[in-house]
């Protein structure tokens, strides 16, 4: 019996549930504000310590030599990051780098012979390149030069 009364209870709840909807229309600009601030971590100008933790979480989940690895068995990776004329963000691929070899993601190698992939890294700034910069990033195989990632990132110096 009390399984008939909790059944019944429910049932008439989510039956009455289904009508609270207002009769008529749904306003014709729709229901929300249309202009929405997004969060801080989507918003597009980013730090350069932004840049490298974005890029390092995109090659985590979405490069799949990375994404797969064992810590046992990391791929072996060259990189070719190109310097910016100005200097100003030479650090942060080598950053970026430093932590895909502390996280045992990637095995770093020096020359191409030994390499499977070729990580490269390249910066074109803005106008002002106060005003910030572009990474562009892109994984290739080193047999058959097919990109098999890329990514690029807009930040502030």
């Amino acid at each position: 019996m009390k399984y008939l009364i909790s059944s019944i209870s429910l049932f008439c709840i989510l039956f009455y549930s289904c009508q609270t909807i207002p009769p008529g229309e749904p306003p014709p600009d729709g229901i929300l504000a249309k202009e929405i601030n997004p969060p801080s971590n989507l918003r597009k100008e980013k730090t350069a310590q932004e840049a490298i933790d974005y890029v390092l979480t995109l090659l985590v989940s979405g490069c799949d030599p990375i994404s797969t690895v064992s810590g046992n068995n990391p791929p072996e990776v060259l990189n070719n990051f190109i310097a910016s004329s100005s200097g100003k963000v030479n650090y942060v691929p080598m950053e970026l780098w430093t932590k895909l070899i502390k996280m045992k993601l990637i095995k770093p190698v020096t020359t191409i012979d030994e390499a499977k992939y070729i990580l490269h890294s390249e910066f074109l700034p803005s106008q002002n390149e106060e005003k910030g910069f572009t990474w562009k990033l892109k994984m290739t195989e080193t047999i058959s030069d097919k990109i098999i990632w890329s990514a690029q990132v807009y930040f502030l110096p």
